[in-house]
């Protein structure tokens, strides 16, 4: 029976627009070779001394400055290693939500929505396997009240389905919308096992992994800079003629 687990971390930032969500699939079958590999990378760059990926991208305001003390070249070729490990097997998918749009009293309804993607998404991928099953980590450095509320919503997913439809997007007027929700269309879940769980990223290379995504795709979203989720985008969620937006990536609200 092939097992997965979906992977979540996310990236906020009070002052930009969007807020985003990054799943990481990973089959336990390549867990313990894509986790060694990992590993193997960090210690030829970085030694002995554990290396969290995220301060790769928060370097300038970490005490940690390994990432700065290598040259150009090294960080290129790591870069280069590091994505060629990722192409062992893992997929992405990712969600966004855009604040612009937003009222303040629909916040834990769009995080509702854009984690529900995600579930869905993998989902879809747990049926392309026959006898399969995953479980969802979440990253335990967030515990903002919208994300302590997707541990309710998880288990109403597991117990109800997933809403694929049945709620409607209200404009305002000024700018923002309103989620109105009718008798939701829930897909049922099957295959997505046990609780939602939380693990800290220090400990684990897979919600570090998500951290990076979420973070690339903040960067192209809301400073227009796809230079870093370039390197990603092979590996979202796609339909048979490739395209990502809708199947890999959504944004809400739509």
């Amino acid at each position: 029976m092939p097992g997965f687990n979906l992977y979540i971390d996310e990236s906020y930032d009070k002052n930009a627009q969007f807020i985003t969500l990054a799943g990481v699939i990973v089959p336990h079958d390549r867990w313990h070779l894509i986790n060694r590999q990992l590993n193997d990378l960090k210690k030829r760059y970085f030694g002995e001394k554990p290396f969290n990926l995220k301060d790769m991208r928060r370097h300038r305001h970490s005490r940690d400055k390994r990432w700065d003390n290598l040259t150009s070249i090294q960080k290129n070729n790591f870069n280069n290693e590091y994505h060629k490990i990722l192409d062992n097997g893992i997929q992405l998918v990712v969600s966004l939500i855009d604040k612009s749009k937003m009222n303040k009293k629909d916040k834990e309804t769009l995080f509702k929505l854009s984690y529900s993607f995600l579930v869905e998404r993998f989902e879809y991928h747990l049926d392309s396997y026959q006898d399969s099953y995953g479980s969802i980590i979440y990253d335990s450095a967030h515990k903002s009240k919208e994300i302590e509320n997707l541990v309710k919503e998880h288990k109403e997913i597991l117990e109800k389905g997933v809403i694929v439809k049945g709620y409607s997007v209200i404009d305002n007027g000024d700018g923002t919308v309103t989620i109105e929700f009718n008798t939701p269309t829930r897909r049922p879940i099957k295959k997505i096992i046990d609780n939602l769980t939380f693990q800290n990223d220090n400990d684990n290379n897979f919600i570090q992994i998500a951290d990076l995504v979420a973070a690339a795709f903040s960067a192209e979203y809301n400073r227009n800079l796809s230079s870093f989720s370039s390197p990603y985008k092979t590996l979202l969620r796609a339909d048979i003629h490739g395209e990502v937006l809708g199947y890999g990536i959504k944004i809400f609200p739509k």
